[in-house]
């Protein structure tokens, strides 16, 4: 039984009428009737009036540190809430699941709509242009990082904290269904903000004193151990990452092997075994996903969960961590010798439906069409995502020599976060242990590389669309050097990668000619996609636009006052690298394959403390549009 609190040691009206609890044991009994208002004008999502104005004004800090925030999701009505709920359990009944079992997995992610906090206007779930997929990728975000840092000075808590899965029932996702649950309190109840400042300051001073040094070995041929005891965080990661040189005859199998991996392992076969398994070990998350690495591919098993030392009942969480991985990794669930006929079935749907569904998503759409044209045949144009019309002639035999061919070809990184010594030996002594049955012959991995320097080719296709999209690739020429990453990440984010960029203020905020406009850059394939969503009769105008303010950098001033800001949102976003488990990984994985000596985020703050406005020009005036491509009506083609 839950024990009694009164309210003497907390600040806190039991009568505010803000204060409210629903979930699946204290559900609805009344459809409630918020005052709403619409918190995000860019997504018109709506919340409860009093959150909305604090959204807001969150929403308006964030962007004054470089981060865009976006409310996807806020209040429900009823009939919405039931769609959401009814499409989750849909997930699960394509997988094979019961009636039964597929609305108990819905109701873990997407609450039933007589549970859900949606129905209230005080719950949002929030994303950034970098993670506009519900996942938890949102959390290795600088959104997430944010988020985390200041959100509850504006009302807003993770409403389904990562650590706290077996206590709420629902699964950790950073964005939403784990939501960011808007809650009012009252303002003494608020945290200092003074206390939050000192608490990331205390931080990064740490990472200056060397205290997150990863160590990295070779512990066999083509296989490194990096590990990082990373002592203050409550949890620990262990991640196996597989990359090869993409191949075009086996890109739509390596697309489908993640998904038939996630599903369970030999030892675990199914998901409700699986699910049962995370849930006894604390709320532990698996993920298998695979990313393209310009003509590498990458796929990684990571499990994460609490650190020994905090199991109730003194349990070896981390052996059994590293025998989740190690069992997903290398002993996939087989019938007959090959993945499971049946699961893959139920796969191949979800694959083909997903590559289907592409052209719905019409910004992924564009961005995708212009890659291809972009880099053509070369090893960087596999569509690593895979090839719509060859789901069909998948069969677990086909699967499983790519699987084998992976095991066999790969190069192995192990990441060991937030274990200690002993315990990290425990697990490469495991994984060298099942790589002793493996005729091992690993492949070295694709060079960075960058497409040739051509005369820009224009593309239009024609879609009924309420907002043309507009993405436009560019080529240094050549592959990017380890030493301009610096040079390169603060011209990003003067030209397109801030919103203090000049795309941001002058093409989308002074010229009105971009709903959105923002530049990336892609290292691997030392190329610079910019991306815009503009009115249809627009489109000619916001290239000219787009290509002018890059001129404009090259040859025109820079003030030392634009120049410090973007330096400064960079630095800021990059303090927060070390605060996540997940942006350790990420950062240092990143490293590794970009080759070159591999820095730490230290390392890499100091370097972009050194860049020049002369760097800055060195690297922009390197750039040469290759492709633009158009999404529009058929009556504003002209652009081409």
């Amino acid at each position: 039984m839950a024990r009694n609190y009164d309210d003497t040691e907390y600040r806190l009206n039991l009568a505010d009428a803000r204060l409210v609890l629903v979930n699946g044991n204290l559900p609805l009994d009344a459809e409630p009737a918020p005052a709403l208002a619409v918190a995000d004008d860019a997504t018109g999502q709506q919340l409860e009036a009093e959150a909305a104005e604090q959204y807001r004004a969150m929403a308006a800090a964030a962007a004054a540190d470089g981060i865009t925030l976006e409310l996807v999701t806020g209040y429900q009505d009823v009939s919405a809430r039931e769609a959401a709920f009814d499409a989750r359990k849909q997930v699960y009944l394509e997988k094979g699941l019961s009636e039964e079992e597929a609305a108990a997995y819905a109701a873990c992610v997407c609450p039933p709509a007589n549970a859900s906090e949606q129905a209230t206007g005080y719950a949002a779930d929030i994303l950034s242009p970098d993670c506009t997929e519900k996942t938890t990728r949102f959390a290795d975000t600088r959104a997430y990082e944010w988020l985390t840092a200041y959100a509850a000075e504006y009302g807003f808590i993770l409403r389904w904290p990562e650590e706290r899965q077996a206590a709420t029932g629902m699964v950790y996702e950073p964005g939403t269904g784990a939501m960011w649950g808007w809650k009012m309190p009252s303002p003494s109840a608020r945290p200092d903000s003074r206390w939050r400042s000192s608490l990331r300051w205390s931080a990064q001073s740490c990472n200056k004193k060397g205290e997150r040094l990863l160590r990295r070995t070779e512990i066999a041929p083509g296989v490194h151990l990096s590990w990082d005891p990373a002592q203050k965080f409550n949890r620990c990661r262990i991640s196996i990452h597989f990359a090869f040189p993409a191949r075009r005859e086996t890109a739509t199998a390596h697309a489908l092997l993640p998904l038939l991996m996630e599903r369970g392992y030999a030892d675990c076969p199914d998901m409700t075994q699986m699910t049962k398994k995370l849930a006894r070990l604390y709320g532990a998350d698996l993920t298998v996903d695979a990313r393209p690495l310009g003509a590498n591919h990458n796929l990684c098993v990571s499990v994460t969960g609490i650190k020994d030392r905090f199991a109730l009942e003194g349990e070896a969480l981390t052996r059994e961590y590293a025998a989740l991985a190690l069992g997903t990794a290398f002993h996939p669930y087989f019938v007959g010798g090959v993945f499971d006929p049946e699961a893959v079935a139920i796969e191949k749907q979800m694959l083909k439906k997903a590559l289907e569904d592409e052209i719905n998503e019409k910004r992924i759409y564009c961005q995708r069409q212009a890659n291809r044209e972009f880099f053509g045949s070369s090893p960087a144009g596999i569509r690593q995502e895979g090839y719509l019309e060859e789901v069909d002639g998948l069969t677990p035999e086909v699967l499983t020599a790519a699987y084998r061919e992976m095991l066999r070809t790969a190069s192995i990184e192990l990441l060991v976060l937030g274990c200690g010594e002993a315990e990290t030996e425990q697990v490469k002594q495991a994984l060298l242990e099942e790589l002793s049955h493996i005729g091992r012959a690993p492949l070295p991995l694709c060079e960075n590389l960058a497409m040739p320097r051509q005369d820009a080719v224009r593309r239009v296709e024609c879609f009924d669309t309420v907002q043309a999209k507009l993405c436009m690739l560019f080529t240094l020429g050549v592959p990017m050097r380890p030493d301009q990453m610096a040079a390169v990440r603060l011209a990003m984010a003067l030209y397109g990668g801030s919103v203090t960029s000049r795309l941001f203020l002058n093409v989308r905020e002074r010229d009105h000619l971009c709903y959105y406009c923002s530049s990336s850059f892609q290292s691997f394939t030392g190329s610079m996609a910019v991306n815009s969503g503009v009115e249809h009769a627009d489109a000619a105008r916001a290239e000219k636009a787009i290509l002018k303010e890059l001129d404009d950098l090259r040859s025109g001033p820079i003030t030392a006052e634009e120049l410090e800001d973007c330096r400064r949102s960079l630095l800021s976003g990059m303090a927060g690298i070390e605060d996540t488990l997940g942006g350790i990984e990420t950062w240092y994985y990143m490293e590794v394959l970009r080759g070159g000596p591999v820095q730490t985020p230290d390392d890499a703050r100091a370097a972009l403390q050194a860049v020049t406005e002369e760097d800055v020009r060195t690297v922009l005036r390197q750039l040469t549009l290759s492709v633009s491509y158009l999404l529009t009506r058929e009556e504003e083609s002209a652009h081409a």
